[in-house]
């Protein structure tokens, strides 16, 4: 007598190890997007003004600093997904004398306030009225078109020449629900005489200031006031 022979079946490895570890790896990728996500949720919004050091500004755009040149070099292939926000920044500065703050004591009690440093957030309107209202022909005004996480720096002005001067104007803009978190290290030279020779004052501030899409702000230190504005367009 004979018996057809048998057969089992034979386990067979894993055909497709390639597209395990790619399923694998996009739900770690997708797991780390919303636990980030989640964690930005919940920080808290930034107070309106702070002072902050050189040193600060110099760590917060550094930070992250790999991201963003890795997106630049994603923008050139998909500018749509990858891009980065754009930010409009204007500011101006006039140089005061004891008129000015006498002026400014018109305003509404000052969001932030020391012994040195007096700081208003208002409506653009607002800052704009400031401004125009300042009797001083000491001035210096620029306008920059600028990105999300982009420093940038901007001088103007002469420390030999009439005026107030030099100035400098270090800003690094973040995007926040549509407001704009800016950080600005804002340094001012101005020419004077002592004995007859001339001489250079310098003098520098470094702050983070979050402002809405209608607002402004101003920033008065007993040497100078600084008008800022800044928003998405």
């Amino acid at each position: 007598m004979t018996h057809a022979a048998t057969s089992e079946p034979v386990a067979q490895g894993c055909k497709h190890p390639t597209r395990v570890w790619w399923r694998i790896s996009l739900a770690a990728l997708v797991g780390a997007v919303t636990i980030t996500i989640f964690v930005l949720w919940l920080q808290p919004p930034p107070p309106q003004f702070e002072l902050i050091t050189a040193n600060d500004y110099e760590r917060r755009t550094k930070r992250f600093a790999f991201i963003r040149d890795a997106r630049a070099w994603m923008t050139r292939f998909s500018p749509k997904i990858f891009g980065f926000t754009p930010v409009d920044i204007s500011a101006k500065y006039v140089v005061t004398g004891r008129s000015v703050a006498t002026d400014l004591n018109e305003l509404p009690p000052p969001a932030f306030s020391t012994n040195a440093v007096r700081v208003w957030i208002l409506t653009s309107n607002e800052v704009a009225r400031a401004e125009n209202d300042l009797l001083a022909d000491n001035r210096l005004g620029w306008r920059m078109n600028t990105s999300e996480g982009t420093p940038s720096v901007l001088s103007t002005g002469s420390p030999t020449g009439a005026g107030p001067g030099s100035v400098q104007f270090a800003n690094h803009p973040r995007i926040r629900s549509g407001n704009v978190d800016l950080a600005v290290t804002f340094t001012s030279v101005a020419a004077t005489a002592r004995n007859g020779d001339a001489a250079h004052t310098t003098n520098q501030i470094a702050f983070r200031m979050f402002l809405k899409p209608d607002e402004g702000g101003i920033l008065f230190d007993g040497t100078g006031v600084l008008f800022i504005w800044a928003h998405p367009p």
